[in-house]
């Protein structure tokens, strides 16, 4: 959780993945069929929602903008958590993210 936002990351991921007509369940799937990575604002919803219209105006298929938003996601939570600490493998995931493989696989 975010302190500026009271959304949750998972929060945040149900409600960009049903704006596309999609189940969460499905998410991962897709995401992992992208084929570029477009720019998605991932520290509010309402900013990853005019982002999500202007790619699916420009015509920008749905894998992709998943992606786009997992990457999104992810460099958010390393600027809010990490910020200059240094990764050190191994990483653990917890929770229900941990099931989503754009996320896994996303880094900024």
């Amino acid at each position: 959780m975010n302190s500026n936002c009271s959304a949750g990351t998972g929060a945040f991921l149900e409600e960009q993945v049903s704006r596309l007509n999609l189940k969460l369940e499905e998410y991962s799937d897709y995401a992992m069929r992208a084929t570029r990575i477009p720019r998605i604002a991932g520290r509010c919803s309402v900013f990853a929602k005019t982002d999500i219209t202007h790619h699916q105006q420009e015509g920008e298929s749905v894998e992709n903008i998943l992606m786009g938003l997992a990457y999104a996601l992810v460099k958010n939570f390393k600027g809010s958590i990490i910020k200059r600490q240094e990764i050190v493998k191994p990483v653990v995931f917890a929770g229900g993210v941990c099931f989503n493989q754009g996320i896994v696989t996303a880094h900024p």
